[in-house]
């Protein structure tokens, strides 16, 4: 619970952090950066880059679950990344500098 209030309050993107494990993280992102907007799965490599999968993605009223390599994030789009605990905070820092 301690960790969930910490990445709320350090993060105004992360919109829900769920630690399922010690080792396995589930967040919710909410897309602002400049460098995801309009980009692929593909292009951004984000499990190649950072080792966390984008499970799904929520876009206004609609739920893409297992996007496509092709799918493009959109400003607003909220991701859900799955990960190892590590990784997750690896992607989180990345996004913050």
């Amino acid at each position: 619970m301690g960790v969930r209030t910490a990445n709320r309050i350090t993060s105004a993107n992360i919109l829900d952090y769920i630690e399922n494990s010690p080792e396995i993280d589930l967040l919710e992102y909410k897309i602002i950066h400049k460098d995801l907007t309009g980009k692929t799965l593909l292009e951004l490599a984000l499990r190649k880059r950072f080792g966390v999968s984008v499970i799904a993605t929520r876009r206004g009223e609609d739920l893409i679950v297992s996007p496509s390599a092709q799918e493009k994030f959109l400003e607003g789009d909220v991701i859900f990344i799955i990960g190892r605990t590590e990784n997750s905070f690896a992607f989180k820092e990345a996004l913050e500098k």
